[in-house]
């Protein structure tokens, strides 16, 4: 049974994103992005919510180039940014929905059903360890 870590960014006064769903007040630091890019280095997938994955398959495609767009609160160097980039875009996806058909920012898969249900049937798979990538609706329900 994998470990399941949830993985929200959350402002000092709790919020996860701005009314208009704007990431500008979020920052980074080394510290945080060595954290992240550790996390990310012993998963075996990523779990998103429909708008997280919406949200991230705008950016993270793209992201290791060199004429990449700049990441909501930045990267401390390249060489981070390029890392982040590899892992965001090489480990599975599993993306909980009701709408998705097929993903467009892969390898992946879509999960659809009670929240529930889906999280009871990815504890039941093999595996060392899942992040969920969601905000607080999703991450509830999970």
């Amino acid at each position: 049974m994998p470990k399941l870590t949830l993985c929200m960014n959350t402002s000092l006064d709790g919020l996860a994103a701005r009314a208009n769903r704007d990431l500008e007040w979020f920052r980074t630091d080394p510290e945080f992005e060595a954290e992240m890019i550790a996390l990310l280095g012993r998963v075996d997938g990523m779990v998103f919510g429909r708008v997280a994955y919406d949200e991230l398959a705008e950016y993270w495609p793209t992201a290791g180039t060199p004429d990449a767009a700049a990441a909501p609160g930045g990267f401390t160097s390249d060489a981070n940014r390029i890392e982040f980039a590899r892992l965001m875009n090489t480990i599975p996806k599993l993306v909980v929905s009701r709408s998705l058909r097929e993903l467009r920012w892969g390898p992946g898969r879509v999960l659809s059903g009670d929240l529930r249900d889906v999280g009871a049937a990815l504890k039941a798979e093999p595996g060392r360890e899942l992040v969920l990538f969601a905000g607080p609706t999703v991450a509830a329900e999970f």
